[in-house]
């Protein structure tokens, strides 16, 4: 039996800096292995805006910071699961608020601030992420996944079950019993799984969640 997973809408969280219309665009990895931001990862959960990050500047320039769909973060935890990143949903004051109250994610050096990121699990029978696990950047998903998750990141967020479905029945492939013993899911969370599949070229028959 396996232990029925806790998702939901957490918070992704980045230290960010302030805003600056001259800010240097830079994707996320790019920013941390040039040494331009120092970065740190706490996860709340397996699928939404769940994983929490921490963003400082390590230099006078102010950068933009983006999130490109696809890039995968590695648990540093073997048997904890990996996450792939979705959307960049916006920053937050502190740690603590619910309010998103800007778009922008800015670097400043020596600042952090606070923001949130759409992400969801790469792996249906790995252990659940906790708040000690650690990440490093693992490139990005394959052509096939990164076809679904381009057209995840355009979807609502609100939809995070039925997004975490999609995912997993390409990564893993479980049945409807398989996939109930570890997430709680309705059926139309299953019917919008299938939308999405059927919306980025996938045929939902294939998969055995979708099958009678």
């Amino acid at each position: 039996m396996y232990l029925l997973r806790t998702i939901g809408l957490g918070l992704l969280l980045i230290v960010l800096t302030g805003c600056s219309l001259n800010a240097e665009p830079r994707s996320i990895q790019e920013a941390y292995d040039q040494g331009l931001i120092d970065l740190a990862f706490k996860n709340s959960g397996t699928a939404g805006s769940v994983l929490m990050m921490t963003v400082t500047g390590k230099t006078d320039r102010s950068l933009r910071i983006t999130i490109p769909a696809g890039l995968i973060l590695d648990n540093q935890s073997a048997d904890h699961e990996d996450m792939v990143l979705i959307a960049y949903e916006g920053q937050l004051d502190t740690p603590e608020d619910t309010y998103i109250h800007s778009r922008a994610l800015i670097t400043k050096q020596d600042t952090a601030r606070y923001g949130v990121i759409e992400a969801y699990s790469l792996e249906l029978y790995a252990e659940p992420g906790v708040e000690a696990d650690t990440y490093a950047f693992d490139g990005f998903v394959d052509t096939e996944l990164q076809r679904l998750i381009d057209h995840l990141a355009m979807q609502s967020s609100d939809e995070f079950v039925a997004k975490q479905l999609a995912i997993w029945a390409l990564t893993d492939n479980p049945d409807h019993a398989t996939a109930s013993e570890i997430i709680e899911f309705s059926e139309h969370d299953v019917a919008q799984a299938r939308t999405f599949l059927l919306a980025a070229k996938f045929d939902p028959t294939n998969y055995l969640l979708f099958q009678e």
